[in-house]
């Protein structure tokens, strides 16, 4: 008698669940399609990421950050004129300059 009675009230709790839900996200056509919209964003943003993952555990160590910091210890980023700091510095030189430019 008591587990026919436990089965009842499990069974009660899904629905009870299952209405809530169809109530909140499903029952009208607004919140459908926000639920929607919503989802497929956050879908997108986990399946981006572990995309991202895979593929940077797939390439460990074959990456430049990986062994940049060994390359600089040694020179041989700027050696053969690779040094990736360098480079921003003289972007940002261009950049001034074009402001400059317009000023005149």
């Amino acid at each position: 008698k008591s587990s026919c009675h436990t089965q009842a009230r499990t069974h009660s709790l899904t629905m009870t669940f299952k209405t809530q839900i169809y109530n909140t996200f499903f029952k009208r056509t607004s919140t459908f399609a926000a639920t929607i919209v919503l989802g497929s964003v956050a879908l997108e943003y986990g399946m981006n990421s572990l995309g991202d993952y895979i593929w940077a555990t797939w390439n460990r160590g074959k990456f430049l950050s990986d062994f940049e910091q060994d390359f600089r210890k040694r020179g041989i980023l700027k050696e053969n004129g690779w040094d990736i700091e360098e480079d921003e510095d003289e972007d940002d030189d261009e950049d001034d300059d074009e402001d400059d430019d317009d000023e005149l």
